[in-house]
């Protein structure tokens, strides 16, 4: 069983097997080094100001999956309670497994 990755801010893991990381930067270096490792990725949106957003990984991972960089992806999750940025997060996972089928 692979890794649970929760990218969040603020709250605390849902459990004790899950691995806190609190900005993108620190989520791509992950997904860099040990991405074929995560089984789930779960997104919050709001990761404080100034600092970019769960939806800016989306956008980054989209890039790289129309790029050919990756042909498979852990399982993407929104835990966001910000509505908009949960319907951006979801249209754009959305869009990353449509062209994931379409390969």
């Amino acid at each position: 069983m692979g890794f649970k990755v929760y990218l969040d801010d603020v709250r605390s893991v849902p459990q004790p097997d899950w691995i806190l990381i609190k900005t993108v930067p620190e989520l791509i270096v992950l997904i860099q080094l040990i991405g074929d490792q995560i089984d789930v990725i779960s997104l919050d949106h709001d990761l404080g100001l100034n600092t970019p957003s769960g939806y800016d990984f989306v956008k980054w991972l989209e890039k790289k999956v129309f790029d050919g960089k990756y042909k498979a992806i852990p399982e993407l999750r929104v835990h966001s309670k910000n509505p908009v940025g949960r319907k951006n997060l979801e249209n754009g996972i959305r869009a990353i497994w449509k062209r994931l089928e379409e390969k």
